[in-house]
């Protein structure tokens, strides 16, 4: 009988497809990329390498509408405006 392993990945859960442009911003501890995305699924917004918050101070309005999932208006003109 062939011994068959089977290997199991519960790691962070990933975003679904999507056509749209994907979005990241840096961190300011490690430098690593953070998509925007797969942080909004996350119920604790943080780095996944140095669990790192600071970068949630410098999103842009854009970045955050995409992290939080809220419409630009929503916002009222509280976070920097960019592109």
């Amino acid at each position: 009988m062939a011994n068959i392993q089977l290997l199991l990945d519960f790691g962070a859960p990933t975003a679904p497809k999507s056509k749209t442009k994907s979005y990241s911003v840096s961190c300011q501890e490690c430098d690593l990329p953070i998509d925007l995305i797969l942080q909004s699924m996350r119920e604790i917004k943080a780095c996944p390498h140095c669990d790192d918050r600071t970068w949630l101070l410098n999103l842009k309005t854009k970045e955050a509408c995409i992290l939080y999932a809220i419409k630009r208006e929503s916002l009222g003109g509280r976070l920097k405006n960019g592109d």
